[in-house]
């Protein structure tokens, strides 16, 4: 976890890597991809749990002590594109939380039948979910490969609108950023100039790929953190930002904001999907990501 003072958001040097990382245990196996919330004074956590195929929440009053996982939205093996769940982002609005994922069907890419396809889910509670029986999205476009993943969504209060930043390409990590927008959450129009961000090739850290990004709107910008990719394998946290979430992107000029860790530990070979969010209460801005070594 990450905390910087809110006038030097994406400041390398304003960063601070919490000393007693990673916030949830090891014996938990792969967790990845999380989401964080604040809910009722709390921070809620949703995250793809790769033992189980499904997606847990966790609570915590901190950000960095959580309680042990639940299972809050299991696969369902009857259904073709919901036999593995994972890659969630979740508001809570009109008093419903709502809930964006990754439905996969496991074997799909290999046999030719399947890929990874968006869905959407609501609650009462955050914890059990009704599923829209429909897939609400899929690739259709041809630099969209087969996949679709990482959605993220923002309900924009001036616009009246839910935006989605998403990541689409090849199966194991996606090759860039797309973006729709919707009145509903179900029914969504791509942007007609996908894709919205590409790699810069002449960057060391992203002349592979980019992917998995997060987008806070505020204070007349939006920011976005992402995954650069020297390679597949080796992927660090960078920042950007843009006016209207769409254009002309900025790189923050000391990208990579987030490097990994040295040989030997948790996180020395990749750090994957930051998530960002603003704690008003305290001025600062929060951060949680997955990271890996092979």
């Amino acid at each position: 976890m990450f905390k910087v003072d809110k006038t030097k958001i994406g400041a390398y040097g304003g960063w601070e890597r919490y000393e007693n990382n990673p916030v949830l245990p090891k014996e938990l196996g792969e967790t990845f991809d999380a989401v964080v919330m604040v809910h009722n004074n709390k921070y809620r956590m949703y995250f793809g749990w790769r033992s189980v195929r499904a997606i847990a929440m966790a609570e915590s009053k901190d950000g960095i002590h959580w309680t042990r996982p639940q299972i809050c939205l299991a696969p369902d093996p009857s259904v073709e594109w919901l036999q593995e769940v994972n890659r969630p982002i979740v508001l809570f609005r009109n008093g419903k939380f709502h809930m964006w994922f990754n439905g996969q069907k496991v074997g799909g890419l290999m046999d030719g039948t399947g890929g990874t396809f968006l869905c959407y889910a609501t609650s009462d509670d955050g914890i059990q979910w009704d599923i829209h029986p429909e897939i609400i999205m899929k690739a259709d476009q041809p630099w969209e490969g087969y996949t679709i993943m990482c959605p993220h969504v923002i309900w924009d209060e001036e616009l009246q609108e839910y935006r989605m930043w998403y990541s689409a390409g090849e199966y194991i990590e996606p090759y860039a950023m797309g973006y729709a927008t919707s009145k509903d959450g179900i029914h969504w129009e791509k942007y007609a100039g996908n894709p919205i961000f590409e790699a810069d090739r002449s960057l060391l850290w992203e002349r592979e790929r980019v992917g998995a990004c997060c987008v806070c709107k505020i204070d007349g910008w939006h920011y976005m953190t992402y995954i650069g990719y020297e390679d597949v394998h080796k992927a660090k946290t960078c920042l950007a930002r843009s006016r209207d979430g769409i254009t002309d992107w900025e790189r923050h000029p000391d990208n990579p904001i987030l490097s990994t860790g040295y040989s030997g530990e948790w996180d020395c070979e990749a750090d994957y999907k930051a998530n960002m969010i603003y704690d008003e209460i305290n001025d600062r801005w929060l951060l949680w990501y997955n990271a890996g070594t092979r």
